[in-house]
Parts: C-alpha cells; structure tokens; sequence
C-alpha cells in the first residue's frame, strides 16, 4: 500500500481511536477538509489499510453525490448493504417496509392536510387518529429493522465512508444525517462522513435561510470532529508529474518554478490535477510539432500560469484572453498576476534567474495586445527582453494562441 502524501499515520491513528471507542450506539467521525484538500484520496486510503491489517470489519463506501437522486437515503443504504449480506432477505424485508412507510405517511399527510376537504371536521379527527395509527406502525417497523441491522454488524463491525456529501442537494444532505442519527445509531456501526462542513453549511442556509445556525446543526450529528491537515502540495504535484511521465530533463527550471507559482495562487489538490492534465496534453503536443526545448520553456511557463490563472481568477483571465487592457494597464495586471511575489520566491530558492520571469510576462503582454499583428516588432521585444532568441510567435499571439488552447482543453476535461 503506497502513502506517497504520508498520511498513514493519521489514519492509524484515527482507527485506534474508533476501536477504543464503546460503540454500543455507533458512533460518526466528520472528517473536515475544503475542495479538493484530498478527503477522497484520503478515504480511499483508509479503505486499502483497513483491508489489509483488520478482519473484522464490513465496509461499504458510499458517493452521496451520486445517489442524490435516489429521494432516499434508507434505500440507497439498504441497497449498498445488501450487497454485503446478499443473502440476507429478511433484513432486506424490514428496510423495505420502513421505507414504504415513510414515503407514504409523507403522501398522506400532504394530500390530506392540503386538499379542500380538510375543511370538514370530521376527516380532520379521522386524520388525527389515522396518522397516530401509522407512528405506531412506523416506530414498529424502525425497531424491527434496527434489530435486523444490530444482527449484521454482530460478528463484523459495519463502516460506512460517505464522500461528496458537500456537492449534494442541502434536502438530500440533511435527510442522509437525520437517517444515520435515528436509524443507524447501532452498536458496532461506524460512520465516517468526509465533508467540507462550511460549504454544507452555507448550502443549508440557502434553503432555510440565514438565520439557522447551520454549523451548529450539523454538530448535532458528529461524535467526533477532525480537521483533516492538507497534503503538502509541492510533493502531491512531483508524484503527479513522475506518474503522468512529463518530467524531463529539459525542464529542470521549469519543474522548480512550478512549485513556487502553486504556492503563490494557493492551488487545492483538485487544481492540481487539471493542471497537469493540460501539461500532459500540452507536452505531448510540443514535441509533436518539433519544438526545440529553449523555446518550450517560455511557452510552458506561460502556458501554465495562465491554466492556473483561469482555475483561480476567471475575471482576469478572461481580460487578458479577450484583449481588455491597455498597454498602461499592463504593470496592473502583473501585480494582479502576483508575478513580483513569484519571482521573489524563485530569487530567493534560485539564483540565475533575475527578473526573468516579469520580462517574459510583460513582454508577452505587450505583444498580445498589439492589435497590428506587427510580427517583426514582436520577435524584436522577445529578443530584447528575454532569453531566448525566434520565439515561435504564432503559438503566444497568432490565430490559434495559448488561450485557444487553454479553452478547448477545459472543453475536452469537462
């Protein structure tokens, strides 16, 4: 089992900690992270190690984001869970009954209560005494299925993953914690929900409004709270371009810029994977054409900054893509790039390179918005302000620039 992020230790420790637990009514560990900070590599992990060093455990992931569409939480968790204890037919009985209960008591009520004929007294104290009726049969049916439930995780513990949680419909989301919280509080039955709690948060409130105390509603359904520390992204993007093949000797200082630029636009993990997707697109393409490598290191970089720009600062890229600065807007747009603190960064882990990335930005900026197209002036500004000599034009300014390119790759990726 590989931990090239050297997270083992963490989800060591994590496992040790839910076994020391009493789990006589379960227990759910929320594991909080932002998008893309690796909560599903990190599961995923979790999995692999409990696989391999523990027997006694059932364990079932479960993409809530994929199964919003179901309108139930029970079902799909019924589901999953037939697929571990396929013969099990009468557990499978139970859940299906509760969860016909459920969905018709919530019918009734609807079509009853809102239907002209709740006018008439007398259907209103029939209602009444129906609904009592079906809580009964409800809570019977809830009991019945938990005795099944506690019958499988007897010789086994149950753990569940629920990933993606954060991307579902703020309705389905809450009904998914409410079914853990009254259904599945068993003994032995583990629950880890890997979530980016504050943008749950702030998607509940648009649903019941501002007012609600989101988080702390949310609280009410975690035992156990841990922020899970992100990865360190240098050594996530060096895994990333060994796997993917696109180190190379010829972009040596490349490779150690790239690193400072991540830090400085503070890329997630997920950022980082659509970054090298069009690196490794990108490379492939310019040792197709024959591009010698002391012209692929001006267009990598270039090319590269500006993939991280879109990912980052849609606004400003869309203005440099779409000409709508001035040549005295350009020392504005540098500062908005954050180009003097990457060159700093570099200075000062670096030494050779100067001010060699604020030229080849400037310059291609100027160059960009000549709307003349003088393409002599051009090759005469590379020339002068930067290192390399008959820079191949047409792939910085011309018809089909970077941008272009930039555009129709994040059209293939979506």
């Amino acid at each position: 089992m590989e931990d090239k992020l050297n997270r083992l230790e963490i989800i060591e420790n994590l496992t040790n900690i839910l076994l020391q637990l009493n789990l006589e009514n379960g227990v759910v560990l929320g594991l909080d992270a932002g998008w893309g900070k690796g909560k599903t590599t990190f599961v995923n992990l979790w999995e692999k190690y409990l696989k391999q060093n523990y027997q006694d455990f059932n364990i079932i992931k479960f993409n809530a984001w994929e199964n919003d569409d179901s309108g139930s939480p029970l079902l799909s968790f019924i589901t999953e869970l037939d697929n571990v204890f396929p013969n099990n037919d009468k557990f499978k009985e139970k859940g299906v009954k509760l969860v016909k209960n459920i969905s018709i008591n919530i019918f009734d009520f609807f079509l009853k209560y809102f239907s002209k004929d709740v006018l008439n007294k007398d259907i209103i104290f029939n209602l009444d005494e129906n609904l009592i009726t079906k809580e009964k049969e409800r809570k019977e049916l809830k009991e019945n299925f938990k005795k099944e439930l506690i019958g499988l995780s007897k010789k086994k513990k149950i753990i569940f993953f629920i990933d993606e949680l954060d991307r579902c419909k703020p309705t389905y989301a809450i009904e998914l914690l409410e079914t853990i919280k009254h259904l599945f509080n068993i003994k032995n039955c583990i629950f880890v929900i890997a979530w980016d709690k504050l943008q749950l948060s702030h998607s509940i409130k648009t649903v019941y409004g501002n007012d609600m105390d989101s988080e702390g509603y949310l609280r009410r359904f975690i035992d156990l709270d841990y922020q899970l520390p992100e990865p360190d992204k240098v050594l996530y993007l060096k895994l990333l371009l060994t796997k993917e093949q696109i180190d190379n000797k010829y972009y040596q200082t490349f490779y150690e810029i790239l690193p400072v630029i991540i830090n400085v636009y503070d890329l997630s993990l997920r950022d980082i994977d659509k970054l090298i997707f069009y690196l490794k697109i990108h490379f492939n393409r310019i040792k197709i054409k024959g591009v010698i490598p002391v012209y692929q290191y001006t267009y990598s970089l270039l090319k590269s900054l500006f993939v991280i720009v879109k990912l980052k600062r849609t606004d400003l890229y869309i203005k440099i893509r779409d000409r709508l600065y001035t040549t005295l807007e350009i020392e504005e747009i540098l500062s908005l790039l954050s180009v003097n603190k990457i060159q700093e960064m570099i200075n000062t882990d670096y030494s050779g390179i100067d001010d060699y990335i604020i030229q080849i930005i400037r310059t291609f900026l100027l160059c960009y918005i000549d709307k003349n197209n003088d393409q002599e002036r051009k090759y005469v500004l590379f020339k002068e302000k930067t290192w390399d000599e008959g820079l191949y034009l047409k792939y910085f300014c011309g018809e089909n620039n970077i941008f272009k390119e930039i555009d129709f790759l994040e059209d293939i990726d979506n």
